[in-house]
């Protein structure tokens, strides 16, 4: 048995060292890959799903993962910046390949109390608008749903509803956020 040693450093700051017992696996025995775990499915590409949907060819995924490496955007910003799909296709896209809901906003008619969660500035500042409260949670139409920074500021903001205070949805830019015709936020 081998022992590794470690050094830990608490919230604050204080250091501490420790020692942790490591087994070592013999070269002959280690996997080659390390397997997938199992709560943690495989994604299917956005890329992928817009093809399958009809919304771009094969050749201009390539074209378009092309450009993705040239750029470093994201996919669907690559596909949209092209013109080869609509913001509401690639939307609908990120929706499934995320397992979210999407939202078409100039669709929906907004809430004035469920508004009031949400300061307008701060709404226009994300590109999210709060769409309903469902119990305890509030869901926010958002144009970009992997904003970690948005979501965790709006669970502290809206201090009223629990640990799952905010649950995204995603919309296409077009038609988020405040750039929605029926939000109005009251005075």
């Amino acid at each position: 048995m081998l022992e590794l040693r470690i050094t830990v450093r608490n919230r604050f700051g204080q250091e501490a060292l420790r020692t942790v017992p490591v087994e070592a696996i013999p070269q002959a025995e280690r996997p080659l890959e390390s397997p997938r775990p199992s709560y943690a499915p495989r994604r299917i590409r956005l890329g992928q799903i817009l093809v399958e949907a009809g919304l771009i060819t094969q050749a201009q995924l390539r074209q378009a993962l092309d450009e993705q490496r040239k750029t470093g955007e994201r996919i669907g910003q690559v596909v949209r910046n092209m013109g080869l799909a609509s913001p509401e296709g690639i939307a609908a896209a990120l929706a499934q390949q995320l397992d979210i809901e999407f939202i078409r906003l100039d669709k929906l008619t907004h809430d004035e109390a469920v508004l009031l969660h949400v300061p307008e500035a701060l709404a226009r500042k994300y590109q999210v608008i709060p769409i309903r409260a469902e119990g305890r949670t509030l869901i926010l139409g958002m144009v970009d749903p992997l904003d970690l920074i948005a979501i965790d500021y709006f669970h502290k903001l809206t201090g009223t509803f629990n640990q799952r205070s905010s649950s995204p949805m995603i919309s296409s830019g077009r038609s988020a956020s405040t750039r929605s015709p029926k939000a109005r936020w009251p005075k």
